[in-house]
């Protein structure tokens, strides 16, 4: 697969490859797999999209918090969650952004840590942290594969607004 040349190094490192699990139902042996690729393609098209710059992706299958961190040059901050489905349906928001979680709480420490490690100019980097800090976000779950929908959700102060 080829990455989207504004990305930095995927999280769990360029040579990194999911398991492949043991069952003989295609969907389930290579759902690691598809899930990862869904994620790295999700990097991709938030790297394309006008003002966003993606600080982090590409965690290793199984790590919890946001598939995709992006931040744009006010310091909006936008965690995102790539859900794979080989079957047709609906997704609701991912539970890693259900408000006053220890899951969003982890998904938030692990976007400040993104942050304080990016190359963005200091202004957005405080802009951006500031926003974490005061709860100032954005959680998009996407979903990709035989899922034809996303949901988003703007928090303010930690809360859905």
């Amino acid at each position: 697969m080829t990455l989207n040349p504004a990305l930095p190094t995927p999280l769990a490192g360029l040579d990194y490859e999911p398991t492949i699990l043991n069952s003989t139902n295609p969907n389930i042996a290579n759902s690691q797999l598809n899930g990862y690729v869904a994620e790295l393609n999700l990097a991709n098209q938030v790297a394309e999209l006008p003002g966003q710059t993606v600080v982090a992706y590409g965690d290793a299958v199984g790590t919890h918090g946001a598939d995709v961190v992006s931040v744009d040059a006010s310091g909006n901050v936008t965690l995102w969650d790539s859900k794979f489905r080989s079957s047709s349906q609906s997704i609701q928001s991912s539970p890693t952004f259900t408000p006053g979680s220890d899951a969003v709480n982890n998904a938030v420490n692990q976007a400040v840590s993104a942050i304080e490690n990016s190359n963005l100019p200091q202004s957005t980097i405080n802009n951006a942290l500031q926003n974490l800090q005061d709860g100032n976000f954005t959680a998009n779950t996407v979903g990709s594969g035989s899922v034809k929908n996303s949901v988003q959700v703007k928090f303010c102060g930690g809360k859905p607004c």
